[in-house]
């Protein structure tokens, strides 16, 4: 499966708050034929020979690009559809899980959003007109075509 790849190049942050701006950021996208997305970010060391903080690490870097509009559309588009084909539940259940998420205290994610799903009877709900339960298999979630258009044109540079 071929995958567009781009790294975007954000600059250096103060990421260890030493005063000195020596951190260089980038995110890299993924997006596959089949329009699964992948974005992760690297903050580096000052010699950029490792990696300090990578990976889901986008609400971490968000105060230091508050005011650079693309971080901010790749920000809201993680948030949206990172792994978009790795939803353990259906729109309904991972709408749900959505508005209860702040009573999430920690430990088993999973079992607690069981728990939630079920105490409103949406556990086992119909998905492609078959019962479904939450967590029985990955479902993908489509990214709308904006989006799409956005990170073709905008991100890999397709016009």
């Amino acid at each position: 499966m071929k995958k567009k790849k781009r790294t975007i190049d954000f600059g250096k942050i103060d990421f260890n708050k030493t005063g000195k701006k020596v951190n260089l950021v980038d995110i890299e996208i993924e997006l596959s034929t089949d329009n699964n997305l992948s974005i992760c970010g690297n903050v580096w060391n000052n010699l950029k020979t490792d990696i300090i903080s990578g990976g889901q690490n986008l609400d971490e870097l968000k105060p230091y690009f508050k005011y650079d509009l693309l971080f901010n559309k790749l920000h809201r588009i993680w948030k949206l559809y990172h792994l978009n084909d790795l939803q353990a539940g259906t729109p309904v259940q991972m709408e749900h899980i959505e508005t209860v998420r702040h009573k999430h205290t920690g430990g088993d994610w999973y079992t607690w959003a069981c728990d939630e799903l079920d105490k409103v009877g949406l556990l086992t709900t119909t998905y492609n007109n078959k019962p479904y339960k939450f967590g029985s298999q990955w479902l993908k979630k489509d990214i709308p075509q904006d989006v799409l258009e956005f990170l073709n044109v905008e991100v890999f540079n397709e016009k």
